[in-house]
């Protein structure tokens, strides 16, 4: 992922300086490039899960199941005195229990911090049945206008989960035969990884397996390998489904396709995870009038759906229960990784329910003991 990051940089880049040429601007540079990032690569080692790992005189790190994306870590930290150890879970990109494909997140014993994330710390998901439905509804009104249905969506994890319910669908004739499209090359390389590691699969995963032995979609859906292909997309004026990276709208090949596909009121863009703020992500779901793509603006006429409970991070509910059996135990959680009044909201939920919670400012520094 990290190469493909880097070669991403280059080539938005490469594509900004053809428009800042134009308007005589000054080039710029990628943030970092394939060769960078493929540097970094010799300093990254893999660790199994539950089992600690000596990081420093007497400090200590244990991983388990975040449930969040194939691979994703809790991290439990262990800082042991001469009487005594301190243990600091971070509990941050918390999975759903229950997803799809991946096992449900685990839960690091004998806790006595928490820095939790508050993503969704104000807001309940619907169903998934009832995700799944919308995405069937969705599809088939677009369809029915003669319209494109755009999904921006992380190559890792979120691609893998919206064909796995694609693929679904259109086994239970819930949308029509729609070309669908993954233009994702990355994507394809991630799908090889999830196929090498069933040990990380949740019963419901194993049992498509054992059904149809094609839970990733690869004899139903065309992947896309090459830019060229990519581009025929954009020209191909049938009804279709296009998932591409990335999830938030900021790079790859997502950008070409929505520059295509905004301004038409018969298409879709479906957002089907969260979007940080200021991100193309978030101002197409706050409905901007006008969006930015590659310097250029953009009427937004297509319609805009958006369906949290695709979203790989636990809801209001799910991080309550997650933290419930920590009451009485945890001595302090601090809550990170949300907007303001998503953190605002979880603060207060879990001063109700009795834990010692706060919302750390920026630099701040706290001694634990």
């Amino acid at each position: 992922m990290l190469p493909d990051s880097g070669h991403i940089q280059e080539e938005d880049i490469r594509y900004v300086n053809k428009i800042h040429k134009k308007q005589n601007l000054p080039p710029r540079e990628p943030i970092y490039t394939r060769r960078d990032a493929e540097e970094s690569i010799k300093y990254i080692a893999g660790k199994p899960y539950h089992t600690a790992i000596e990081i420093a005189d007497g400090t200590s790190v244990t991983f388990y199941e975040a449930g969040h994306v194939l691979g994703s870590a809790l991290p439990l930290v262990e800082f042991r005195k001469k009487r005594s150890t301190l243990r600091v879970a971070y509990v941050v990109d918390l999975g759903r229990p229950h997803p799809a494909i991946i096992k449900s997140p685990e839960r690091p014993p004998d806790v006595d911090y928490m820095i939790l994330e508050s993503t969704y710390g104000g807001r309940v998901h619907s169903p998934i049945e009832d995700a799944k439905e919308m995405l069937a509804r969705t599809v088939r009104e677009t369809a029915a206008r003669g319209g494109k249905i755009v999904i921006p969506s992380f190559a890792l994890e979120r691609t893998q989960e919206v064909v796995f319910y694609l693929g679904q669908l259109l086994a239970e004739k819930r949308i029509p035969q729609l070309p669908v499209y993954v233009d994702s090359p990355l994507a394809v390389n991630i799908n090889e990884i999830f196929l090498r590691h069933p040990e990380c699969f949740d019963e419901k995963m194993l049992r498509e397996i054992r059904n149809n032995g094609d839970p990733l979609g690869q004899r139903i859906m065309s992947y896309v390998a090459s830019p060229e292909d990519s581009e025929k997309l954009d020209d191909d004026l049938r009804p279709m489904i296009i998932v591409s990276a990335s999830g938030m709208c900021e790079s790859g090949r997502i950008l070409h396709h929505l520059r295509h596909a905004v301004d038409n009121p018969r298409n879709t863009v479906l957002i089907v995870g969260f979007v940080a703020k200021n991100t193309l992500g978030r101002r197409i779901v706050e409905r901007e009038p006008f969006v930015k793509i590659f310097g250029e603006e953009h009427a937004l006429r297509a319609q805009v759906v958006v369906i949290n409970a695709f979203s790989a991070h636990a809801d209001r509910n799910e991080l309550l229960e997650y933290v419930a059996p920590f009451k009485g135990s945890v001595k302090e959680i601090f809550i990170v990784h949300g907007d303001e009044d998503q953190s605002e909201k979880l603060l207060s939920a879990l001063r109700d329910r009795g834990f010692n919670a706060r919302i750390p400012g920026q630099r701040e520094e706290f001694e634990l003991a």
